[in-house]
């Protein structure tokens, strides 16, 4: 069965392409099971990780980020997806950046039905090669697609039989946290004390997850295990901690003490521990949120980024969060940063890299500098977001200035700046608080002015005529609706 992600960010040509992929398979019998489409690499990563793909089809040139960058990417994280670059631009220096990220293919616009038939087919062998070189799925591997189908809201049967009735969720972090997940399994082989079974898993990010199963609440023998764990990983020079959940009977409360126990490991964000357990949540009535977030919010809407910055500064460091030493604390504040931020990054046409959940930050300075460091890319855009916004309005109202004694349509001036007539239109309005055609009338008016008082023996006709009007009823009307007087009125 095969799972297909088109990426372009031309919906006509997604449409197409799914039109054509159903032909084929219509014509091969693939199996293709679900074709989907994304629009830019941002939607393409959220489909990716909500649901399995076997085949890319990602254009080359879209906004903001490359599908090149998508595709090294997936090379890397994902390397039994079968990768094809789409792009309408005959370019070597891409052909060979694609080919390096091992493409199955490189396809030109428009692509024919004979075309994506090959390449289908190609990317159907080789995922069937790679399903029969691949070893036979390990225990632990189906426990973690078990586990992740839980966290997925999938409820299947467990791969295997838990011997106890109590389960433990524990969250590995510490140096080495890629050899994380190997160390837990290595542990696990060789070490199963009495009374407590021992699951590693691995999440989807590649982090380590133990999972244990007891035969009571108690702490005791879960924390002997984790002590011994982390005696284990010490010896092959690995400083591995632990943040524990509370104990739960119910597989299906996997969910929650998952989130529990990465909860329980953001507390490195304000203290030093080698093993925590889960301890009472903290209460949304100790937030003190509220009462900075009127000013911080100004600073945002007001785009003061020298005033933002010292917010940053003051805010998260360990000496704020001395008073409530709760992550969810943290947790409050850096939600509604991210959201201030990405709201002002969405004025400037600015597409942020997905922000990390504030647990994997290992400390405050590393949160602070990520945020910091964010807020430097918002603040370089916003300074060429003003250069193109004073280019584009400079030169549009320089040829109203000379071309006003005519008729200048809105849509003549927006491709006179390389600009669509909707984004001229929302711009122009913003930045000069009057709509175009307003602005036209007040040139021609003030024009018009002018020329009956420096000269007050011009026929109205001839005033008309040179402000762009052919009716001299139109032209009287419009500037008594702007003067408030009549032409003559004004000439006295």
């Amino acid at each position: 069965m095969l799972s297909i992600l088109i990426v372009d960010d031309d919906p006509l040509l997604c449409a197409a392409m799914r039109r054509k992929i159903q032909i084929v398979d219509q014509g091969n019998g693939l199996g293709v099971q679900e074709v989907a489409a994304a629009h830019s690499v941002q939607e393409a990563w959220d489909l990716l990780r909500s649901r399995p793909i076997n085949v890319l089809i990602s254009d080359i040139q879209m906004p903001y980020r490359s599908g090149l960058d998508l595709v090294r990417e997936v090379s890397r994280s994902r390397p039994e997806i079968q990768l094809v670059v789409l792009s309408g631009y005959d370019d070597y220096e891409y052909m060979r950046g694609a080919l390096h990220c091992g493409v199955v293919d490189y396809l030109l616009k428009p692509v024919k039905l004979v075309q994506i038939q090959e390449v289908l087919l190609k990317c159907a062998e080789n995922l069937r090669c790679q399903e029969e070189s691949s070893p036979r799925q390990q225990p632990q591997t189906a426990l973690g697609e078990w586990a992740k189908g839980l966290l997925e809201g999938r409820k299947e049967e467990p791969p295997c039989a838990f011997p106890h009735p109590v389960f433990w969720v524990a969250w590995s972090f510490g140096t080495g946290e890629d050899q994380g997940p190997q160390l837990l399994r290595g542990f696990c082989e060789e070490n199963q004390p009495a009374g407590v079974a021992l699951y590693p898993i691995e999440t989807a990010n590649g982090e380590g997850l133990l999972f244990l199963n007891t035969e009571s609440r108690r702490q005791a023998p879960v924390k002997a295990c984790l002590e011994a764990c982390r005696a284990y990983s010490a010896s092959r020079g690995v400083d591995i901690r632990f943040a524990v959940s509370c104990p739960f009977t119910s597989l299906e409360e996997y969910p929650t003490f998952y989130k529990e126990a990465r909860y329980t490991m953001a507390y490195r964000l304000l203290e030093d521990f080698s093993i925590r357990f889960a301890s009472p949540q903290w209460s949304a009535e100790r937030s003190r949120l509220p009462r900075y977030q009127s000013r911080i919010h100004s600073a945002f809407q007001s785009r003061n980024f020298s005033g933002i910055s010292e917010w940053l500064q003051r805010i998260f460091c360990p000496a704020f969060f001395q008073e409530e030493p709760f992550p969810e604390e943290i947790r409050s504040f850096y939600t509604y940063w991210v959201s201030q931020v990405q709201e002002m990054a969405s004025g400037f046409h600015m597409e942020l890299e997905p922000f990390p959940h504030f647990s994997r930050f290992g400390s405050l300075e590393a949160m602070r500098e990520y945020l910091d460091g964010v807020l430097k890319q918002v603040e370089a855009a916003s300074r060429v977001s003003t250069d193109k916004y004073a280019y584009i309005l400079s030169t549009a109202t320089e040829y109203v200035e000379k071309n006003f004694n005519r008729e200048i349509s809105m849509n003549e001036v927006a491709e006179k700046v390389s600009v669509s007539y909707t984004y001229f239109s929302r711009l122009f309005k913003e930045q000069m608080h009057q709509s175009f055609s307003e602005y036209v009338v007040s040139v021609r008016m003030r024009e018009a002015k002018r020329l009956i008082q420096e000269d007050p023996s011009i026929k109205m006709k001839d005033v008309a005529a040179l402000v762009g009007y052919e009716s001299v009823y139109a032209f009287s009307r419009a500037f008594k609706q702007y003067f408030h007087v009549s032409p003559k009125q004004a000439r006295a």
